[in-house]
């Protein structure tokens, strides 16, 4: 654990600006949005006083955080800071996003490519009438998300792009239920657009297709989920989907400079990786004895649709 410790700190302290105490990262990200916004300034603590907001635009009533994994995780930040911020935050009118710090180390362009369409700054504007319709193999599907969707690509069943004078510039997929006895549901993946691009009414264009395969399959009810970190879930509503439910802050683990997912974590899989202990401790005191501490997210929203 004390090897942890080093390693972390040395990570942390190598990317830290002595002047401000700001990250180089979070420098990163403010300098991309001043770079729009030139009357911007930096962090305030007078919007959700005594919290910080690292970026905020008034123009916007937008506001956008970098997270550092080490200094968000458990070990400085409890397991409602992050969700009870963005609740303050929408009490004053104000969308905040959060970036936890290996997402912009790793998924920079894709999160570009988000805050642009978040500010209304895509290049390139198309109504979706001027698109076509077509059924993308999934290939082309995951290649495609894999360079303008935050979070990649994800298990394709089938996949639903417009196409702009023969170029790819939105795409939806979908999947079966991952869990069993949910069989009459089939589940929207994701939603991502060509960076740069904004397709007016490409959203209600892709979910049409969608659904007429869904119902073709025999599928009774369509799911998908909003991450508050990102999104506030407007876009569900814009939709036609209906928010069944509000969900809570959920963990992923901090290890060195990146997150590992839960499921990897569970009590067998630590205890083969070293855990100290044994099936009766906890998963969070196994994890601890690995020097895995949990960052929390700001919670879900699930939106579901009757196709009935």
């Amino acid at each position: 654990i004390e090897g942890f410790y080093r390693g972390i700190l040395d990570s942390v302290c190598s990317h830290m600006v002595p002047a401000t105490g700001s990250s180089i990262p979070e420098k990163e990200v403010y300098a991309f949005i001043k770079s729009f916004y030139p009357e911007i300034k930096g962090s305030t603590k007078k919007i959700i006083a005594p919290l910080e907001l690292d970026i905020y635009i008034p123009e916007l009533n937008l506001a956008v955080e970098h997270n550092g994994l080490y200094w968000h995780s458990e070990e400085y930040k409890d397991k409602n800071y992050h969700f009870n911020k963005t609740k303050l935050a929408s009490e004053k009118g104000i969308r905040l996003i959060h970036i936890f710090g290996d997402e912009w180390r790793d998924r920079q362009d894709q999160i570009k490519n988000y805050l642009l369409s978040v500010m209304g700054k895509n290049l390139t504007n198309i109504g979706a009438r001027k698109t076509d319709l077509r059924v993308v193999n999934k290939k082309d599907a995951s290649s495609f998300l894999e360079k303008n969707h935050i979070q990649g690509t994800s298990s394709i069943d089938a996949a639903f792009g417009l196409y702009f004078k023969d170029e790819l510039v939105a795409i939806m997929t979908g999947n079966k239920h991952h869990r069993q006895g949910q069989e009459e549901i089939y589940v929207l993946n994701r939603l991502a657009f060509k960076s740069g691009i904004s397709v007016a009414g490409g959203s209600s264009k892709l979910l049409k297709a969608l659904v007429t395969y869904a119902k073709e399959q025999g599928y009774s009810k369509l799911v998908s989920w909003s991450d508050n970190r990102w999104s506030e879930g407007r876009v569900y509503e814009k939709m036609g989907f209906t928010l069944e439910e509000e969900m809570g802050p959920d963990y992923s683990y901090v290890k060195r400079d990146s997150r590992i997912s839960k499921q990897s974590c569970q009590k067998k899989n630590l205890i083969k990786r070293g855990a100290i202990g044994t099936m009766d401790n906890t998963e969070q005191e196994l994890a601890l004895s690995l020097g895995l501490y949990r960052i929390w997210d700001c919670g879900k929203k699930r939106w579901t649709m009757d196709l009935s």
